[in-house]
């Protein structure tokens, strides 16, 4: 199967609600949707959200540099590691552009195999439970939207905080009193101080706090050791960790007890795995997140999930959060149920465009 045309689109994806972290309110998004031209009478989709504040891209960034890499794309084989091996040489980070490319070719090649992509990828199931992330709002919306979503089946939360020990500890003994099955997370997306670590750890425990990601600067290797060696409650590193490279440094350092995976900061589902490959040789269990991709872009990251035993955390919730009408088919929630289309590749039922 060869490379015979590459197009990109922006298209809209709605909000469902305005979704607050630390960083700020995200409250409409465009996302860059990809569609790839073969051989053959299959086509590769693919999506990628773009986050700057996490990333550094942007969807113009993304766009320019598909373009770039377009010419050398065209007749080429659809192979990701060759793929991969070619994108690298043209282009330095840029991640974000990489999984969009990564995603078509996925999803061509599945779909020549008459398969979903996750049993393309050798996973024997098609559903995980997911947490789901509950935003920065008021103490009393922000319980609220908890309970609407325990009430649905959900049951593990993650909490998006930024450096206030006294909502962070209160919200989540609010949310843990729905329920004996309840289980927290933290989400400081880099935002704590050692202050607000130090009370947050003190407040909360004996409650169900299951780890807590990303206290401190994404940079700040110094403090998020620190942050490790003081934390009974494990530390998981996310923004810290892009590439190969970032793990090697996080686990060699001993800066982290779990990490974090995202297709946006890894460049797609092929690095994404080999550094699952990595953390589980180094004993480290890996978590996989999401930025705001609708169905088809969560397609993606969900067969990456089920077909790697060392990805054992789940936050992909994002189709929760955002809908795109364009998009049918994929992924699909039942309860905290995320579920796998059978339709061949990310289980779209029509092209996009």
């Amino acid at each position: 199967m060869l490379i015979r045309d590459v197009e990109t689109r922006l298209l809209p994806v709605r909000m469902k609600k305005d979704f607050r972290i630390s960083y700020g309110t995200i409250d409409q998004m465009e996302n860059v949707f990809i569609k790839l031209h073969t051989d053959t009478p299959f086509k590769g989709f693919g999506e990628a959200s773009c986050i700057p504040f996490i990333t550094g891209d942007t969807n113009e960034s993304v766009i320019a540099a598909i373009d770039m890499l377009k010419a050398d794309l065209i007749g080429q084989t659809v192979d990701p590691a060759l793929i991969h091996d070619l994108m690298s040489r043209r282009l330095y980070a840029n991640g974000t552009a990489k999984a969009l490319v990564d995603m078509a070719c996925y999803d061509a090649l599945a779909k020549e195999a008459d398969l979903p992509l996750h049993r393309y990828l050798g996973a024997q199931t098609d559903r995980l439970t997911t947490d789901v992330t509950i935003g920065i709002d008021s103490l009393d919306v922000s319980f609220e939207t908890a309970r609407a979503y325990y009430q649905e089946g959900f049951s593990i939360f993650k909490i998006k905080a930024e450096n206030d020990a006294d909502y962070s500890i209160s919200l989540a003994k609010a949310i843990a009193s729905l329920g004996d099955d309840v289980i927290l997370r933290f989400d400081a997306n880099q935002g704590w101080s050692a202050d607000t670590l130090t009370r947050v750890l003190e407040g909360l425990e004996g409650y169900p706090v299951e780890y807590i990601e990303q206290p401190v600067d994404r940079k700040d290797f110094k403090g998020l050791k620190a942050a490790r060696l003081i934390s009974p409650i494990p530390i998981m590193a996310d923004e810290s960790v892009a590439d190969l490279g970032d793990a090697r440094n996080i686990i060699e350092g001993g800066m982290a007890d779990l990490i974090n995976l995202k297709l946006m900061k890894a460049g797609g589902i092929y690095p994404l795995l080999q550094i699952a490959d990595y953390t589980q040789a180094k004993g480290i269990t890996c978590g996989i997140g999401c930025m705001m991709e609708s169905s088809l872009g969560l397609s993606a990251a969900l067969a990456a999930a089920l077909c790697h035993e060392n990805i054992k955390e789940y936050d992909l919730d994002s189709a929760l959060l955002v809908e795109n009408t364009s998009v049918t088919g994929c992924s699909y929630y039942q309860g905290s149920s995320l579920i796998a289309s059978e339709y061949p590749g990310l289980g779209l039922k029509e092209d996009l465009w």
